[in-house]
């Protein structure tokens, strides 16, 4: 009887060894994204934040030389614009404010940056971060100034452009 307990006993540690050493972690990627540039828009008088109303982000696509929209907006004082993700080193953006009487005001904003690729994990891959990135308000038409507040855009934890209206 003791040997058949024994036998019995054995044979579950040796089982719950062989369970616990199959197992693996998942490969599943959960944070792995490759940033976005955050923008965000304040008053200029007093630096608070401004909701602003129909705003659209434009993006020059250089092989076709004309500006898509790439982003609309309403009534946000924060938005969040995709990089170009190939091997280009600048993006050029047109952001306007559409008003009632369908005029549209803009400004152009040049961004340029060094692309460098991070990896993360077998899962997740290989992630965009933009390094030295130099941001140009090149027109002020419907931004009176613009602030830049990182030369590195890894992540989407804060915000990396601001633009005074």
């Amino acid at each position: 009887m003791k040997k058949r307990y024994f036998i019995a006993l054995f044979s579950i540690i040796i089982l719950s060894i062989f369970a616990i050493q199959s197992c693996q972690d998942d490969d599943i990627c959960i944070d792995a994204i490759t940033p976005r540039m955050i923008i965000s828009f304040r008053d200029k008088t007093t630096n608070a934040e401004l909701k602003m109303d129909s705003v659209n982000v434009y993006r020059l696509n250089t092989s076709t030389n004309n500006w898509e929209r790439i982003y609309f907006s309403a009534l946000k004082s924060t938005i969040e614009i995709n990089l170009n993700v190939n091997d280009e080193t600048s993006t050029q953006l047109r952001v306007s404010q559409f008003y009632q009487n369908s005029t549209s005001i803009y400004d152009n904003v040049s961004v340029s940056y060094e692309n460098s690729d991070e990896f993360l994990s077998k899962a997740c891959g290989f992630k965009r971060v933009y390094k030295n990135v130099s941001i140009l308000l090149n027109t002020n038409t419907l931004f009176s100034n613009s602030e830049q507040n990182t030369t590195e855009i890894s992540d989407e934890s804060q915000t990396h452009l601001y633009l005074y209206k």
